[in-house]
């Protein structure tokens, strides 16, 4: 005897879903926050935690882009030397 699947298991299987569709529109970008909001704007009910805690069963993971910082400011020290003999 074979269950029909339930409502839940159902509504389960298009958040998870719709998470992978967004995350892939995001060149795997997004995290859960931003997923969440754009469940939120197609209609999808699902809580902020939902979201994170599908992703981390599915393998999904936001990267973030580190911005960069510059350490050197002029690399010609030579030129602002002065020799003081």
């Amino acid at each position: 005897m074979k269950r029909t699947t339930s409502k839940t298991e159902l509504q389960r299987k298009r958040i998870k879903k719709a998470i992978k569709a967004i995350h892939t529109e995001s060149k795997e970008i997004y995290g859960a926050p931003k997923i969440y909001k754009r469940l939120k704007k197609r209609g999808i009910k699902a809580s902020l935690r939902t979201v994170s805690v599908y992703m981390k069963q599915m393998g999904i993971k936001a990267h973030y882009v580190k911005k960069t910082t510059k350490t050197t400011i002029n690399s010609d020290l030579s030129s602002t030397l002065v020799n003081h003999v």
